[in-house]
């Protein structure tokens, strides 16, 4: 039996495409910060790759931190994304105001194949790998100078935790 060596094997992909991303809420996030909605969804579909894309934002309060967070889902299913999946730790290659900021990456246990939470200055970014789906989600905050940041490890754990459901949402 002769076998083809260098044909591509087709990623594995066990969750569908979501056409309107901001309807899965950031319900977690959420309570660790401010009220969040999502109000800006776009998506694409293509044989090679499926996305979608949402913007979450709050509530804008003079003197107080503003939030603001990113959830996209890459559905590969022509090409095995795990070559390239942690190269970019920081960013997703210049989409979202942390794309150009390093920070302190580490590995989360227990979501997906293979998780990495980036933590910087001002946010963090959450990266899943599980077959060909790749998930993100980007918390940021910013505000006056003076002000405290926000617990950074509830934020961090609620994100965990809504994508968790993202990924539970989205599964076939």
């Amino acid at each position: 039996m002769a076998q083809d060596r260098f044909a591509a094997t087709v990623p594995r992909i066990s969750y569908r495409h979501a056409e309107d991303l901001c309807k899965v809420k950031l319900t977690a996030v959420s309570a660790a910060t401010v009220q969040l909605t999502g109000d800006y969804a776009r998506h694409g579909e293509h044989p090679a790759l499926d996305w979608a894309y949402c913007v979450h934002g709050g509530r804008f309060a003079e003197g107080h931190m503003s939030y603001g967070a990113e959830v996209a889902v890459a559905l590969h299913k022509k090409t095995d994304p795990r070559t390239e999946f942690g190269a970019d730790p920081a960013g997703l290659r210049g989409i979202g105001g942390m794309a150009s900021s390093g920070g302190e990456v580490e590995q989360v246990p227990g979501l997906g194949e293979r998780a990495l939470l980036t933590r910087r200055v001002g946010g963090s970014r959450l990266q899943v790998l599980d077959g060909g789906a790749v998930f993100t989600i980007t918390v940021e905050w910013f505000g006056e100078q003076d002000e405290p940041d926000p617990d950074e490890d509830a934020v961090q754990a609620a994100m965990i935790e809504d994508m968790r459901a993202l990924m539970t949402a989205l599964r076939k």
